[in-house]
């Protein structure tokens, strides 16, 4: 059993890594990678922000703006080989460099025409 989680009701942060308790909350909420596709755990993987950091702008840090990827895919959504769009917390909209879209939940991937 699991607690419930309103991740909309978490309060976003102002720093750049994630507060324990914030980070316990995606974790539950997200606990596999937010690929398409992937299986790995997310727990040991990085909380990467969906829009990057900017320094000094407030309320970055929060449940719609992270999700738990590997290094290499952190990487490759930085250098925008893929594209990554996060409408909402535990959704995750990806473009991959030949144009496929994917919707990516912790219920799986999703195709998109």
């Amino acid at each position: 059993m699991q607690p419930v989680i309103d991740l909309p009701e978490i309060p976003a942060e102002d720093h750049y890594a994630p507060s324990a308790g914030l980070k316990k909350a995606l974790l539950l909420s997200m606990d596999h990678e937010m690929f398409p596709y992937s299986t790995r755990r997310a727990n040991g993987l990085d909380l990467d922000h969906t829009q990057p950091f900017t320094p000094g702008r407030r309320r970055q840090t929060r449940s719609g703006n992270l999700a738990p990827l590997t290094r290499r895919v952190h990487r490759a959504k930085t250098a925008r080989t893929w594209r990554a769009d996060q409408p909402r917390p535990s959704q995750l909209h990806w473009s991959s460099p030949l144009g496929y879209r994917y919707d990516v939940t912790p219920n799986g991937t999703r195709m998109l025409a």
